[in-house]
């Protein structure tokens, strides 16, 4: 990886003094791109089982909700 790759502010900052987000930008970008994919990936997976999960489990209907029960309007 060329030095040049890297953000400026981060070459400086030492690997233990380094913010999440300078060790973020000091990764590949390619690596970046990767976490970036996956990261969309597992969400999608989620929003897929959750789908799948509602419409074999429906949610229970209830009755009243709490401001209902304790009669305020």
């Amino acid at each position: 990886m060329p030095a040049n790759d890297v953000p400026p502010g981060v070459r400086k900052n030492p690997i233990a003094n380094r913010t999440l987000a300078q060790s973020y930008a000091a990764l590949p970008a390619r690596t970046r791109l990767l976490f970036g994919l996956v990261a969309c990936a597992v969400g999608g997976a989620g929003l897929a089982i959750a789908d799948i999960l509602e419409e074999k489990i429906p949610a229970q209907k209830s009755n009243a909700t709490d401001s209902q029960q304790r009669g305020a309007h």
